[in-house]
């Protein structure tokens, strides 16, 4: 995800590569990070907080002693924005300690091809400013929203954070079924893509709901029809809503636990 947003922001020219220092504990991630992008490197934490920015793309079970080593470090001058999932705003604002200015966003996977859905909230004495650098680098990934329930951040996780692992197995199903029904593993996979993508092109841009739209596809006694009854039959809707119930209350647990941490 770091990649995905130096990378992003790079592409959009919102920074230049001179202003953008990386840091990461294994040295040899840190060299090809770097030399990709070709970035600075820094040598030890200190030198990151020279930058205005802050941003922790630390795994969360990582992210206590990253913050340790941070917090003598951090100053009001710095904006810390993190993009660790399940970890509440208050649990950087105990670690770091000073009231720092913190900004927690959740980004999905598709910001690797500029396509991301990223929803952020900030502490209160984030300033305007602060909002709008951040909406401006994450805009370089996708759509950025705003939100103001940090509640919210958990069926956030289970939609946009995990939502992408649900469209990639259905259509695994999609492409396994076509080869099922006989189809070559290559025709299968063209149209299994080419058949969501088109959909959600034309969902995007019509007006019309996704009901209508089903509608216009199925035709009374057609081929439609026949498979959105086995869909219902089976509890398709429900079993969405269960996936999202269970991640949701994953999200709450993560949250949980790293207010304890």
């Amino acid at each position: 995800m770091a990649e995905a947003i130096v990378g992003g922001i790079l592409a959009k020219k919102i920074f230049k590569p001179q202003n953008i220092i990386g840091f990461d504990i294994d040295l040899q991630k840190l060299n090809s990070f770097t030399k990709k992008f070709r970035i600075q490197k820094a040598k030890t934490p200190l030198e990151i907080t020279k930058a205005n920015i802050i941003l922790l793309a630390v795994k969360p079970q990582n992210m206590g002693e990253a913050l340790q080593t941070l917090s003598p470090l951090v100053s009001k001058k710095n904006l810390v924005l993190t993009i660790a999932a399940g970890l509440p705003l208050k649990f950087f604002r105990k670690k770091l300690g000073n009231n720092p200015r913190i900004i927690r966003l959740m980004p999905n996977t598709p910001a690797l091809v500029g396509l991301g859905a990223t929803a952020f909230i900030a502490t209160p004495n984030c300033t305007k400013k602060d909002i709008q650098k951040t909406q401006k680098i994450f805009s370089a990934i996708g759509m950025v929203i705003k939100i103001k329930n940090e509640k919210q951040m958990d069926a956030i996780t289970a939609l946009s954070g995990s939502g992408p692992a649900y469209v990639y197995l259905f259509v695994k199903s999609l492409i396994e079924g076509g080869q099922q029904l006989g189809l070559s593993s290559e025709l299968t996979r063209t149209l299994s893509l080419q058949t969501v993508k088109g959909a959600l092109e034309l969902l995007s841009q019509s007006k019309e709901n996704p009901k209508t739209l089903i509608g216009r596809v199925a035709s009374k006694g057609g081929t439609t029809e026949a498979g959105l009854k086995i869909l219902t039959k089976k509890g398709f809707e429900s079993m969405i809503f269960a996936c999202l119930k269970a991640a949701q209350k994953r999200a709450f647990e993560l949250s949980k636990m790293g207010e304890n941490l």
